[in-house]
């Protein structure tokens, strides 16, 4: 499929952008915006949102609120506030000594996220024009800064050389689940791994790669005579995954960041699905695009086994290995405040985003998705917040515009 994205000539769009610098200037008596301000609680009065305290610059504040107050804290802020202001399960908050307002044990829990595994492809016949192989020639990169910078295109105006992706229902999937959603994302990306410290230290930072396992990017270069590790690689995504896990406070001071228990592959059916996508590269491994390129899968990872289990057709037990070792979030996280109905002990809001056994509190980001959607959630967060909007207007009688 063409990879949707939120750009414009060239530019990434996000939401502030898209959204907020359009009528800054035209609502400045009605919006107000703080940044290096950091929540402590939400004040209630006889179960009414009433306020909101925050420290700034090591200064306390407070904001009172005539309506309603609306968290868009995103799934790991939004659930830390509302523990912090007593809303959440009574046994966690009693033992961080938080006075409760609303015993509600969904709040932080229920947490989902996207999961990811890259599969490194070397190539002998790889195109000289090859993006992310083509771009490291200087002269070429300065051509597609220029291109890039005058017209908005090319190389640099690409989302990370992520060109091709593919939704798939892998013989695993539970249908009574899922329903025709697929269980699987593909990612094709034309972007290259070198293994120069430089590189070792950046894959440390962005993927939380651990020393030693970025150190055997190093031990296969001196091997094969060769800094560049992967071509290009293909990506495998696990979409809607078993395994669940929360948020907890570390402490009621706010300041302090919470404890995340994503509980990545706690559950083997997660380790299963992505398990399918590494068999998929396997048999285009096969097909004549990639034999023109003479284009191979290089999992090289000692730890997993010898070097003849790094060559296809491996076994479960490398690839589960290989997926535990080098599987990272996609940053999707969503659930932690879901919507839910009242029934449900771990429904948080409901339908029209209102916070249950409170009042005059609603939530407006991605925890409130009572499961993840089949693909990136920035999208469905946008949809949120316009879902909402006319959703206060409505509850509150107010104009349209």
């Amino acid at each position: 499929m063409n990879v949707q994205r939120t750009m414009y000539d060239g530019v990434r769009i996000n939401a502030a952008r898209a959204f907020l610098y359009p009528i800054i200037d035209s609502r400045r008596d009605q919006l107000h915006l703080l940044t290096r301000a950091f929540v402590k609680k939400v004040e209630f009065s006889d179960g009414r949102a009433v306020g909101v305290h925050y420290t700034r610059d090591g200064k306390k504040y407070s904001v009172r609120a005539r309506k309603e107050v609306i968290l868009s804290a995103g799934s790991i802020g939004t659930p830390q506030i509302m523990m912090l202001s007593g809303v959440g399960e009574e046994e966690h908050l009693k033992d961080i000594g938080i006075p409760v307002v609303a015993n509600l044990p969904g709040v932080g829990s229920n947490l989902q996220d996207h999961l990811m595994t890259p599969g490194c492809f070397k190539a002998k016949n790889i195109p000289r024009d090859w993006n992310g192989a083509d771009i490291l020639n200087p002269i070429n990169a300065m051509k597609s800064f220029y291109q890039y910078f005058t017209t908005g295109t090319g190389y640099f105006a690409d989302p990370y050389g992520t060109n091709t992706h593919g939704f798939i229902n892998t013989p695993s999937k539970n249908i009574t689940r899922l329903g025709k959603r697929p269980d699987l994302q593909i990612m094709a990306q034309a972007t290259i791994f070198r293994s120069d410290y430089m590189f070792r230290r950046l894959y440390q930072s962005l993927f939380n790669y651990a020393e030693q396992y970025t150190d055997r990017l190093k031990e296969w270069s001196d091997n094969n005579n060769d800094h560049v590790v992967c071509d290009f690689t293909m990506t495998s995504v696990g979409l809607h995954p078993y395994s669940v896990g929360n948020i907890r406070l570390r402490s009621n001071n706010h300041l302090d960041h919470p404890y995340i228990n994503p509980n990545y592959l706690q559950d083997y059916r997660d380790v299963e699905t992505m398990m399918e996508g590494f068999r998929l590269f396997e048999r285009i491994e096969e097909t004549e695009a990639f034999e023109r390129m003479s284009a191979k899968l290089n999992l090289y990872s000692p730890e997993c086994g010898s070097e003849k289990e790094s060559t296809t057709p491996r076994s479960d037990s490398f690839y589960e290995c290989y997926i535990r070792k080098f599987t990272w979030t996609v940053y999707h996280p969503v659930g932690t405040a879901k919507m839910g109905p009242r029934d449900d002990p771990m429904s948080v809001v409901d339908p029209r985003l209102r916070v249950y056994k409170v009042k005059n509190l609603r939530v407006a980001d991605a925890s409130v998705m009572p499961e993840l959607t089949s693909g990136n959630t920035q999208a469905p967060c946008y949809m949120i917040g316009e879902k909402v909007s006319d959703m206060i207007k409505e509850d509150w009688n107010l104009s349209a515009n």
